[in-house]
């Protein structure tokens, strides 16, 4: 099992297109993939035998379809490189279709249908053997699809981490620090030797260990590759921030700078519901710049040099503790200028100010992430709040006016591997292999069958805790 992080822009949505510098954060709501083989003898409606069944709940998704009808895209690559050649990608979107159709009656939507073929792209690729073996790959997601915080990059590396070490090309733990069990490989590869960290470090300490980076480039690699069957042509940003996790500095021709150092803060993340549409925006900032050059440019130069302050705050707020209150002051600033500079480009939208001015009732900064014109509002919890009531305030507030909000760390962990969850005995509906007690509940060692009914009903927060919970990362890669 998996998961990985979201992702958001904290300053230089926009002005990146234009080459300015944009940063990128991970963001603690998390993907999370379950692989587990399928034994040629199941009787499971859910997990038929002889087949590769992708099922992604959040978005009513479940495609079974043969082993021996993939057999065609098999490229047996072992996970050893990325593959860049997409030209199947139209062949294995006939198949996918061909399958649902015959199995729903139905036509997949854009959506599924964009996980059904980056997941089985990287299924068909990564697998070492001639024949792809009966698998499931189950996906789930605390991230609101669509919000630009990066769920598709975070599906994409989840999947990519799970797949690589469930066909072996990366090493993993088998059982976690508190009993849970390792699933089988899908190829039934020998078990490999135990690893087990505590909490994830930056991204410069994991580069540090060969093995590691070994391990979490080639999960990047396997994760853009996925990108590009979803969206073409990727920047590559998304899935390298979800990947390492803290936080990067990206201009177009300098590529990519981990920033390294500081410490994970927090945000409320609301979604305004107010559905975006990136390429309207980006259009609608591009006619304005065209009409306007004297007035856009400077505008965009602004933006660049508010990202730039902000890598240096980042940065700089890492340090002794007065360090970070200076740094906390700034980043409300940062943030402050930033929104009213978007505003100027008019990719704001009423809701999102709505918002906003909400958060500043409440003596909080915020401004809005990705696109803009609608999706989700960043609100920083500055740690210096006189009154440490006032997030829970704000939130209740926000959740009374109809928005959904979440609670969240930005800069943190990037991509984990872990061990099998104890879920509640309850849960599984099946006779329990291992008990044990915890508090008041009764969790269950259970097979991964077992666990993948659960992962299907149970709601995000839910997976979130008991992952967390009941199976620590048995290799965070972030050592």
């Amino acid at each position: 099992m998996a998961s990985a992080p979201g992702k958001t822009i904290l300053f230089g949505e926009h002005s990146v297109v234009y080459g300015k510098m944009a940063i990128a954060t991970a963001v603690n709501l998390r993907s999370y993939a379950l692989l587990y083989p399928v034994s040629q003898t199941s009787s499971d409606a859910d997990a038929p035998a002889d087949h590769v069944t992708i099922a992604m709940p959040d978005v009513a998704l479940r495609l079974s379809i043969p082993c021996d009808a993939l057999q065609p895209f098999v490229t047996a690559t072992a996970g050893r490189g990325a593959p860049r050649n997409l030209e199947q990608r139209d062949a294995l979107a006939a198949l996918v279709e061909e399958h649902h159709q015959r199995a729903h009656g139905a036509k997949l939507h854009e959506t599924q249908l964009a996980a059904s073929l980056a997941a089985l792209h990287l299924v068909t690729a990564i697998c070492p053997l001639d024949r792809v073996p009966p698998l499931m790959l189950l996906l789930r997601s605390q991230i609101p699809i669509g919000s630009g915080l990066g769920s598709s990059a975070s599906l994409s590396v989840a999947m990519a981490g799970a797949l690589l070490k469930g066909f072996g090309a990366i090493a993993g733990g088998s059982e976690s620090s508190d009993g849970g069990k390792q699933a089988q490989s899908p190829q039934r590869s020998p078990k490999r030797a135990r690893t087990t960290s505590g909490s994830g470090t930056s991204p410069a300490t994991t580069r540090s260990n060969p093995d590691t980076k070994a391990a979490l480039d080639l999960i990047n690699a396997w994760a853009l590759a996925a990108e590009r069957v979803i969206h073409g042509t990727p920047s590559g940003v998304d899935n390298t921030v979800v990947t390492f996790g803290g936080a990067l500095a990206y201009t177009k021709g300098d590529g990519m700078e981990t920033l390294t150092g500081f410490d994970a803060f927090e945000f409320l993340l609301v979604d305004s519901k107010v559905q975006k549409n990136t390429m309207v925006q980006v259009g609608k900032v591009k006619a304005r710049r065209d009409a306007m050059p004297a007035v856009i440019n400077p505008v965009l130069d602004a933006m660049d040099a508010l990202a730039r302050a902000g890598r240096q705050t980042l940065i700089a707020g890492s340090g002794a503790s007065e360090a970070k209150g200076e740094g906390a002051a700034s980043l409300n600033d940062l943030i402050r200028v930033n929104q009213s500079l978007l505003a100027a480009i008019d990719v704001s939208h009423p809701t999102l100010e709505q918002i906003i001015a909400t958060a500043a009732k409440h003596g909080l900064a915020a401004k809005l992430t990705g696109a803009g014109g609608g999706g989700c509002v960043l609100t920083y919890l500055d740690p210096a709040l006189d009154d440490a009531a006032v997030p829970e305030t704000l939130r209740g507030e926000l959740e009374a006016a109809g928005f959904a909000t979440f609670r969240t760390q930005v800069g943190g962990q990037g991509v984990a591997l872990h061990a099998l969850p104890s879920i509640p005995s309850t849960a599984t509906g099946s006779s329990p292999t291992k008990k044990r007690k915890r508090g008041d509940n009764e969790l269950e060692q259970s097979d991964p069958a077992a666990i993948a009914r659960w992962l299907t009903k149970a709601d995000a927060d839910a997976i979130g805790a008991t992952v967390g919970r009941g199976g620590a990362p048995c290799m965070e890669l972030h050592q």
